[in-house]
């Protein structure tokens, strides 16, 4: 009797260490300061926006922390920080990393590499980065998203990740895009590249991807689409091609689009059937507004079947202001 009796008392001793383990606590919040640590559905949450330098984050990072392992890190909207320097993180691990809207210029080798086996997602919105590690993205074993909208990054990287599945390089003044540029991402599902400057783009850029479903080169200098170019898988598939300078697109150029396909503001002149009926028939919606058409005798297999032009958007119009949705067929001569 007595021996089951200390039994019993050992493992309630025993599973309340165990769960006093397991149950994330934050540190002292002086020791921290400015920094603090919010404990979110069991989640832990580090915020330190409001340190006034590099230095001072260094200080709040070296504090005891009873917990290493952290759900998210997050700096917002903080004027002072420049660099973010290699170890800063010490012991600590993250899920998610966010350091949005602020000056920074530099992500140093070696800043992230700690949560190497746990980081999921690196956002950077909205900063100055010219200088950031990509070379060192191929050894976090779990990252789905990497989001560096609105920086100072020069040039495309190379970029190797077996997991990475959304990649928003987006406001970068890339200026390039190499044709082999993704084909190191095999999980890759979302593309974006608004606004990055670029003016040529090659075959097999956008193909052999086997999980992309959403493209976007939104308001770039782009005025050729080689055959090849994209190719989509699932549904839903998504291409933004708006606000180029686009006249120009080769047969066998697109496949796979199944939901919206977004051409608006180009410099088109005709709807060519080899290349948009495809599109058409997977049910996509056609976006073609602001594209000077002349809208002659090629594009009757548009304008006489229904089910297509229900796909156009209804604001699409020859150079001449006539909306396509307004023309008659068939069309005999050269243009409208």
């Amino acid at each position: 009797m007595l021996f089951s009796l200390k039994v019993l008392v050992l493992s309630a001793i025993s599973c309340a260490y165990v769960q006093g383990e397991a149950t994330p606590s934050c540190p002292d919040p002086v020791a921290i300061s400015p920094c603090t640590c919010l404990l979110v559905s069991e989640n832990l949450h580090l915020d330190c926006s409001s340190v006034a330098s590099e230095e001072e984050l260094e200080t709040a990072l070296r504090a005891e922390f009873p917990t290493k392992d952290f759900y998210l890190f997050g700096i917002y909207n903080n004027p002072n920080l420049k660099v973010i320097h290699k170890g800063i993180f010490h012991d600590l691990t993250f899920q998610v990393i966010e350091m949005k809207v602020g000056y920074l210029e530099e992500i140093e080798a070696g800043a992230f590499t700690g949560s190497a086996l746990t980081l999921q997602e690196i956002n950077l919105f909205n900063n100055e980065i010219r200088s950031f590690p990509f070379e060192e993205i191929e050894s976090y074993l779990k990252l789905l998203s990497l989001e560096m909208t609105y920086n100072n990054v020069s040039s495309f990287p190379v970029i190797k990740s077996s997991t990475l599945q959304t990649l928003d390089l987006s406001k970068n003044p890339l200026m390039s895009f190499p044709a082999d540029g993704l084909q190191h991402l095999p999980s890759l599902v979302n593309a974006m590249f608004q606004s990055c400057e670029i003016s040529e783009v090659f075959s097999g850029t956008f193909a052999g991807l086997p999980s992309l479903n959403y493209v976007t080169l939104f308001s770039n200098n782009i005025s050729f689409i080689p055959t090849n170019f994209i190719e989509l898988h699932g549904e839903g598939a998504y291409v933004y091609l708006g606000i180029n300078h686009i006249d120009t697109i080769e047969v066998g150029a697109f496949k796979g689009v199944s939901r919206v396909f977004d051409i608006d503001y180009n410099s088109l002149k005709t709807v060519e059937e080899e290349i948009w009926r495809p599109v058409l028939e997977a049910g996509a919606g056609l976006y073609l507004v602001g594209n000077p058409f002349e809208c002659g005798s090629d594009i009757n297999w548009l304008i006489q079947e229904p089910k297509f032009m229900k796909l156009l958007d209804p604001y699409a119009a020859c150079a001449n202001g006539t909306l396509l949705s307004d023309l008659q067929p068939p069309l005999w001569r050269g243009r409208y």
